[in-house]
């Protein structure tokens, strides 16, 4: 009796059998099925809660987390608040989506309570219709979901 190789099947045979083992391989997908989302995206906290409010000469915003995100606040290394000068154009006027630039950072310390807000003043220029968004940023940059947008004409 001959001993059993790989090859007693007959060369033709072994040209089948090597393209179906990776066929077979390789076909089996890994990970989740859809569209290609970038790292660390979904693990950042979704903003909720944006208010601004007028406080003598300043804009303030404030924001908190949606609940279901709070155990996520640890992998993000703060705050990015965006603000879009509108001019004198009225709150329901064109899109502003291009005017948006960063305004500032507020980093997370760390030692935040669930029910705490997070708070950023602004000096806008007065009786100019303001808008704000906000969005969370890991410490490799990734961004999180933006923010709903909220404005503010300022009377001072």
């Amino acid at each position: 009796m001959k001993p059993l190789s790989f090859f007693t099947c007959g060369p033709l045979a072994a040209a089948w059998i090597i393209p179906a083992v990776l066929v077979i391989v390789f076909s089996a997908g890994c990970g989740r099925k859809g569209p290609p989302v970038p790292p660390e995206t979904s693990r950042l906290p979704a903003i909720a809660d944006v208010r601004v409010e007028q406080e003598n000469d300043r804009a303030v915003v404030s924001w908190t987390l949606r609940d279901s995100d709070w155990a996520l606040r640890k992998n993000a290394a703060g705050f990015y608040v965006y603000r879009a000068d509108a001019g004198r154009l009225p709150a329901d006027g064109p899109d502003i989506s291009d005017r948006f630039r960063q305004l500032a950072v507020v980093p997370i310390r760390g030692g935040e309570k669930r029910s705490e807000r997070w708070r950023f003043g602004d000096y806008p220029p007065p009786e100019s219709v303001v808008f704000y968004k906000i969005r969370s940023f890991g410490p490799s940059g990734v961004y999180g979901p933006e923010s709903q947008t909220v404005s503010v004409v300022p009377a001072f």
